[in-house]
């Protein structure tokens, strides 16, 4: 396999990663109604920020904006106490989901 072939392959990957972490995002939030979780969201903004910086690196544009778009939703997620470790969630007030 050439360059573009294996740039191609990890930018598919990296994409399907993000939205695989996604639909469990979206599983986890319609299935239990509790707006904290055992881990903190904000540990995962480091990978995408990579997969953002490999989509500059590299030129492919799929995995610069699926990264992008990730981190941006990583940190809304935090910020609307939609998805936040559960000591931030006691801390805050523990305040219920906005939805």
């Amino acid at each position: 396999m050439n360059k573009t072939s294996w740039s191609v392959l990890t930018d598919y990957s990296l994409a399907v990663l993000c939205g695989l972490f996604w639909l469990g995002v979206l599983y986890r939030v319609v299935r239990y109604p509790a707006p904290h979780t055992a881990l903190n969201v904000l540990w995962l903004i480091p990978f995408f920020a990579c997969s953002a910086a490999y989509g500059v690196w590299s030129g492919q544009r799929l995995s610069l904006w699926t990264g992008l778009a990730s981190v941006l939703g990583v940190w809304l997620l935090y910020q609307f106490n939609i998805l936040v470790p559960y000591e931030v969630w006691l801390k805050r007030g523990m305040p219920p989901r906005p939805f």
